[in-house]
């Protein structure tokens, strides 16, 4: 083990000091969760291959004010690109750009203040409303079962519509918003008034498509649509549904858009993936391009 990582594992094990301001924001049960904070960065020389620091000027009002020196490992610390969720490399961050940072409820309180990374969100839009770094308390679903209710163990509640997109971290699997079980950690994108457009569920690998049962219908999935007949299996090729047809990848299932030629037919799937049955005129842009 390298003298940084002990420092690391060190640190995460010393005695400190919980931060009264985060208590006050979120109440007592919640001082275990993460804190986050957010305010410009500067990367520092110090550190080696598996620890590396930032120095941030903490303008969140929580944990402390000021200067914070953050330790940011290779193992334990997420660093993700705010509006994609997307691994952003410490070697991209700018110097002076705002990141958000999710530290531990408990830091080493020296001459400069030093916490632990847990996640760290970068290339932050102006004006942007940054996703949430939450752990699932509960999830509780309306009678119609069109939306849910999500409580995060910090207190925050949100809106999920049913067709609000749910993936797995780093993987081509499916996850499904009952895969939001209690405990689960997860980065949520919402707007103003808390209804989520966009969940990263950590905890959950997934299952390869295929796998996964479903309720008849169609059903979104890491932004493709899908149908599963009345026995809950994948529908494939040419499909009838409320008396309009739709074409599905006979090898992924995905719903087609567009233009789409067999057996030396051509047809035009409509932006809602049904057929074309009706004259339409196309007209090429500046690349050629039908619309």
């Amino acid at each position: 083990m390298t003298n940084s990582v002990k420092a690391f594992l060190a640190c995460l094990c010393t005695a400190a000091v919980f931060a009264a301001a985060a208590a006050d924001t979120y109440g007592a049960a919640s001082l275990l969760d993460p804190i986050r904070i957010w305010g410009p960065v500067a990367k520092t020389d110090a550190g080696g291959d598996d620890v590396r620091f930032l120095s941030v000027n903490n303008q969140s009002g929580l944990a402390y004010d000021g200067e914070l020196q953050i330790t940011v490992s290779n193992v334990y610390t997420r660093i993700l690109d705010a509006t994609t969720g997307l691994p952003y490399s410490y070697e991209n961050i700018r110097e002076g750009e705002t990141a958000y940072i999710y530290i531990g409820p408990a830091m080493t309180m020296s001459i400069n203040p030093m916490a632990n990374a847990s996640l760290i969100l970068c290339n932050v839009p102006a004006g942007y409303k940054v996703p949430d770094y939450i752990k699932v308390e509960s999830l509780s679903w309306n009678t119609f079962k069109t939306q849910a209710t999500l409580t995060a163990t910090n207190g925050s509640v949100y809106t999920i519509p049913k067709d609000c997109e749910t993936t797995p971290y780093l993987s081509s699997n499916i996850v499904t918003l009952y895969d939001l079980t209690p405990g689960s950690s997860c980065l949520l994108w919402s707007d103003q008034e808390n209804t989520a457009s966009k969940i990263i569920n950590f905890s959950n690998p997934g299952k390869p498509i295929e796998d996964i049962p479903m309720e008849p219908g169609w059903h979104k999935l890491n932004g493709s649509w899908y149908y599963y007949d009345e026995n809950g299996a994948m529908a494939h090729g040419w499909i009838t549904d409320m008396g309009k047809q739709y074409y599905l990848d006979p090898e992924t299932g995905v719903m087609h858009t567009g233009f789409l030629t067999l057996e030396d037919s051509t047809y035009y799937l409509l932006p809602d993936g049904s057929l074309l049955t009706s004259a339409k005129m196309f007209v090429p842009d500046e690349n050629g391009v039908l619309h």
